[in-house]
């Protein structure tokens, strides 16, 4: 999965803040999270890319209450924000 942040005006080290908090705590508690990457690009844009075993997995993450809380938090922070879902592919 990747996810896409345009943050507004001077909130990057606030959203970096929470960032690093849930992308710890979902790498830690989340039962099938194999990488979770914050990725600055610019002042305003910031990436996520997480992987999880299985699309069971990811579900349960997007369901859960970490995923809320951190959702509430940095509403204000951001002024758009996109996700792209889809599977790694065997390329051999």
């Amino acid at each position: 999965m990747i996810v896409t942040y345009e943050l507004r005006s001077k909130a990057l080290a606030d959203f970096l803040r929470l960032a690093r908090s849930h992308a710890a705590h979902t790498l830690k508690e989340a039962p099938g999270c194999l990488q979770y990457d914050v990725v600055l690009v610019s002042e305003v844009l910031v990436i996520f890319y997480e992987q999880y075993t299985s699309m069971a997995a990811f579900r349960n993450h997007q369901a859960s209450a970490s995923l809320a809380e951190f959702r509430l938090a940095r509403a204000p922070l951001v002024e758009k924000d996109a996700a792209i879902v889809g599977s790694l592919i065997d390329i051999e």
